[in-house]
C-alpha cells in the first residue's frame, strides 16, 4: 500500500512539474517590449516573444519618436530578428522592403519597394545576392517566354 502512495505522489509531482515547464515555454502574443531584450533604443514592439521577452512569433517592432510612433518592421520573428515573411518600413513608412527573410536579412526570395509615384520595384534575391531586377512599368519576361 506504501509503494502504490509514493508511485501515485510521484506521479502527480512529475505532472505539475511537466505542466509547469509546458506553459513557461509558450509564446505570449499579446505582449509589449521596450528597449531592454531588443538591444535597440526607442524601440516598441508588439506581438510574440520567447521566455526571455525578445520578439519571436508574428509582431509589429515600432521606432519611438517625441510621443509619436513609427512602424519600423513587422512579420514573423526569431530571436528578436525578422524570420520569414516580413516588411521593413523606410522612413516615410509608405515605401517598405517585403518578402522572407533569414535572421534580419534578405536572403531568398523576392522583395518589393514601392515609390511615391507608385512604382514599383522588385528584386529577386538568391543566397543573399540580388539576380534580377525588374518594376511594374517594364516586364521581366521577354516576348519570347509569353
Amino acid at each position: 500500500m506504501k509503494t502504490i502512495k509514493k508511485k501515485t505522489k510521484l506521479i502527480i509531482i512529475c505532472s505539475i512539474v511537466c505542466i509547469s515547464f509546458s506553459t513557461a515555454s509558450a509564446q505570449d502574443c499579446y505582449k509589449t517590449v521596450t528597449n531592454d531584450p531588443l538591444n535597440y533604443k526607442n524601440v516598441k514592439y508588439t506581438g510574440c516573444v520567447d521566455r526571455f521577452d525578445r520578439p519571436d512569433g508574428k509582431g509589429a517592432m515600432y521606432i519611438l519618436q517625441k510621443k509619436k510612433k513609427k512602424k519600423w518592421q513587422e512579420g514573423f520573428f526569431k530571436n528578436g530578428e525578422l524570420n520569414g515573411f516580413g516588411r521593413k518600413y523606410f522612413k516615410d513608412e509608405k515605401n517598405y522592403i517585403e518578402g522572407n527573410f533569414t535572421n534580419g536579412n534578405q536572403l531568398n526570395g523576392v522583395f518589393l519597394t514601392t515609390s511615391d509615384d507608385g512604382i514599383i520595384f522588385y528584386e529577386e534575391y538568391e543566397n543573399g545576392e540580388v539576380i534580377k531586377k525588374w518594376n511594374n512599368t517594364n516586364s521581366k519576361y521577354n516576348e519570347r517566354d509569353i
